[in-house]
């Protein structure tokens, strides 16, 4: 894209094939193929390529974590990632407020809000992955929040870019005047569409009785009512808008007090009807949350570990509710789960209950709830596409509903759905899956699909979407939805905002009636340690190469978009080094995904040399302790040049290296590299030690941070201070836990130094009575694979035990 280079630096375009097929998709059902990912790195890049899209009339989708479940994230025209430059924010009026750009991530806000006892209101389940751009755009919500504490209704301030270039910040003084000075059309256009709601009756009473439940469909209509200044409106048409409207740079959103005592409990139902009957009481007594899980989504719980009930006995037609209360005080908490146990043993309806205050326990029953659309999707059968849509009724009406989904399942014959939601909002998610390379599956789909349209809105008044935005999936439903005059009224405010239509077309607005029947993502089978994956994206923010090349979600996209399309010889080097070159295979990816998918096992297959019978390896593993001496004399050499140079000339060095002469050699890092000073790790005194620790082959050689301090160092000196006696593991230099060797391929090799390491680690334990300490995650990880009875830890497990 020459002409692209011309508006952006060259940096920041990314138009090669790989890259396009690492974002032809998200956690949606569709697949389209952009015609380049671009990076930009500030608002004056993101005006640059708006001009871009103004001047070739090049679509525009704004991306940050790609967990939309609606299509809205994917394009043919431009994806702009606003992810790795984008990841600033602020703490405001002593934790009351949190300014955040988009590419913040919803739990690390919440992190950072933790010492105020505060956290942002959205809890989608998602919350892990997802980014504040998508939590706003999406207007996510979640399982605590309901609608009173949603993007929407959290939104403090905003700060944007219009497709005509021009940005307002409404926190700035003044900004409204200029709003209405420098946008005039725009402004005159939504009070005109004010007043002429607010003129009309009928249309008034429908925007109010359509968000007394959840509503994602269309825009945010309620802000012709809510608010007067045309900015005012605009800002929050913004929320919801799913970047068909503007690019949104940051936001100030409202926070909400996160009660540190907490009491969490399921309950299991003989009937819908009768755990319906029983939501009433638990909103009375102020239940933060109330969850619902039908017959099959509490037998998902056989894949967790420990689950409150046996998962293989429930019967069909039992129901969960999941509930919790949340509060200052430990005493109320006590007083609320002592009410609900009462309230539940007078019940004949109530077959089992567990509630609890302990933090695993109940992030135990948590995790039953939030894992569910991953889990489920990786159950279903390979090949197939998982499906996942969510409706509001009133909450009275929610077994009924129950009854009404369950049907449609049977009558278009969808043999694995589930359903599970917020009971308290009377919002109803279900999943389901289908072949969507069979002519029947599609069939199949598209009359659900009207069934799910004629049920919600003709029998029930709900939403078609009530938290997953509307995307590409319900675009085609908008009108049925809010009637014509009021869909009509949608495309005056996309036409007065985005006249050339160049922001996410097809996305929320759609004048094509099939849009959720077109582009569906095919999943061909690539490698049966990946097939389940569902592309949810959960693996995506712990990933080494995130950034640098692709994520594990990228890596099974590309491969899965290989065998539907040839890769040319041309991008086969860029093919090598994206997907299998750079996969540290360190297994991270499994410790974020619900399923236990590790993307490194798929790589390592793709690396895998039966013949491992290299010189060079052999010399390594048999000699390690000089291999690392040679990596640390190395490595010296690097810094040696990179204080003359600098990092940057050291990195494209490095880079060009292996392109020249098609090598797989390091390369140096952008940012350089800091090497241990010393490494001479102390054993505490005595003879009987309280963990034995096995510093890993990185921390011989790396410093854990600027000092020049080791990871194992840092861990003497904690140890110390807690009065922790540590030992060093005997001769540890000549050991390695073989993650190096298996990694690249050479499995074998890599089995047998893990195979040394052990049993030198149960003779020095004593057999597994003292616990080990490994300073590194992935070693940690890799040589848990044979530890029968030895306890292992990683650095972190350590701290918590120790503190």
């Amino acid at each position: 894209m020459n002409s692209l280079s011309a508006f952006l630096p060259e940096s920041c375009i990314h138009d090669d094939l790989i890259t396009r097929l690492a974002y032809t998709r998200d956690a949606s059902m569709y697949r389209l193929i952009p015609e380049a990912v671009v990076r930009p790195k500030d608002e004056q890049e993101v005006r640059s390529l708006l001009e871009y899209g103004r001047s070739s009339s090049t679509p525009i989708t704004f991306r940050t974590a790609g967990t939309s479940l609606s299509g809205q994230s994917i394009t043919t025209g431009i994806i702009a990632e606003v992810l790795y430059d984008w990841q600033k924010f602020k703490i405001l009026e002593n934790g009351d407020a949190i300014w955040c750009q988009p590419g913040v991530n919803g739990a690390v806000a919440n992190k950072i809000l933790a010492p105020y006892q505060r956290r942002i209101g959205p809890d989608p389940a998602s919350i892990n992955a997802a980014r504040i751009g998508g939590i706003v755009s999406n207007n996510s919500s979640g399982m605590v929040c309901g609608t009173e504490f949603n993007a929407y209704h959290t939104l403090k301030d905003i700060e944007f870019i219009l497709p005509n270039g021009n940005g307002y910040d409404t926190s700035k003084p003044g900004e409204r005047e200029n709003f209405l000075q420098n946008e005039p059309d725009l402004a005159t256009g939504l009070l005109k569409i004010k007043a002429e709601i607010e003129s009309n009756s009928s249309w008034k009473g429908k925007i109010r009785e359509k968000y007394r439940i959840k509503n994602t469909i269309g825009y945010s209509m309620n802000s012709f009512l809510d608010y007067n200044h045309p900015l005012d409106i605009f800002s929050h048409l913004l929320v919801g808008a799913e970047g068909t409207l503007a690019f949104i740079a940051n936001v100030t959103l409202k926070t909400i007090p996160d009660p540190p005592e907490k009491g969490t409990g399921l309950l299991l139902f003989n009937s819908p009807e009768s755990a319906g009957n029983c939501v009433p009481f638990f909103k009375k007594m102020g239940a933060s949350a109330i969850e619902f899980l039908d017959d099959e989504s509490l037998r998902t719980a056989q894949h967790f570990e420990n689950p409150p009930y046996d998962p293989k006995s429930v019967e069909n037609d039992v129901t969960g509710l999941l509930i919790e209360y949340q509060d200052d005080s430990q005493n109320e908490i006590d007083r609320l789960i002592k009410e609900s146990k009462e309230f539940s043993q007078k019940e004949s309806s109530v077959i089992s209950m567990k509630l609890v205050t302990d933090q695993q326990d109940r992030e135990t029953i948590w995790k039953i709830r939030k894992g569910l659309y991953p889990t489920l999707g990786s159950l279903r059968k390979t090949g197939t596409s998982i499906i996942t849509e969510d409706i509001a009724v009133d909450a009275e009406n929610l077994a009924q509903a129950i009854r009404g989904l369950k049907n449609i399942f049977q009558k278009r014959e969808f043999q694995d759905g589930v359903i599970f939601g917020h009971a308290k909002d009377g919002n109803l998610h279900f999943i389901t899956s289908v072949d969507l390379d069979d002519k029947i599956g599609v069939r199949n789909y598209e009359g659900m699909m009207r069934d799910l349209s004629d049920m919600t809105l003709t029998q029930f008044n709900g939403s078609l979407k009530a938290e997953h935005g509307t995307g590409r999936n319900m675009a085609a439903f908008v009108e049925t939805e809010w009637g014509g005059p009021l869909y009509e009224i949608m495309w005056k405010v996309k036409n007065l905002t985005d006249p050339l239509n160049i922001m996410n077309p097809d996305v929320l607005l759609s004048r094509n009636k099939q849009i959720h029947m077109n582009d569906l993502k095919p999943m061909p089978t690539v490698h049966e340690e990946v097939d389940q994956c569902i592309e949810c994206g959960f693996c995506e923010r712990i990933c080494p190469s995130r950034g640098l090349t692709l994520t594990p979600r990228q890596r099974i996209a590309v491969m899965r978009e290989s065998k539907l399309q040839t890769i040319s010889k041309s991008d086969i080097d860029k093919f090598n080094y994206a997907v299998n070159e750079t996969c540290a295979t360190d297994g991270l990816c499994e410790m974020e995904c619900p399923v236990n998918i590790n993307t490194g096992t798929m790589v390592k297959s793709l690396r895998h040399n039966p013949n491992s019978k290299f010189v060079i390896v052999k010399f390594l593993k048999n000699n390690f302790k000089i291999a690392v001496s040679f990596i640390r004399f190395g490595l010296r050499i690097g810094q040696f040049f990179e204080k003359i140079f600098g990092p940057t000339f050291l990195w494209k060095f490095t880079r060009s290296i292996n392109y020249i002469f098609k090598t797989t050699l390091p390369t140096w890092p952008k940012y350089g590299i800091k090497i241990a000073k010393t490494f001479n790790p102390v054993s505490s005194p005595g003879v009987h030690p309280d963990y034995i620790i096995f510093p890993s082959c990185a921390s011989r050689v790396l410093a854990a941070d600027q000092t020049g301090t080791s990871a194992s160092e840092y861990l003497t000196k904690i140890a110390t201070n807690a009065n922790i006696k540590i030992k060093y593991l005997d001769d540890f230099s000549e050991l390695c836990c073989g993650m190096a060797f298996d990694s690249r391929g050479h499995k074998s090799i890599g089995d047998d130094m893990r195979m040394k390491l052990m049993n030198r680690l149960r003779n020095e334990s004593d057999m597994g009575r003292i616990p080990i300490v490994l300073d590194m995650s992935p070693c940690t990880q890799f040589v848990q694979q044979d530890i029968s009875e030895l306890t292992i830890l990683d650095s972190v497990q350590f701290i918590q035990q120790i503190k």
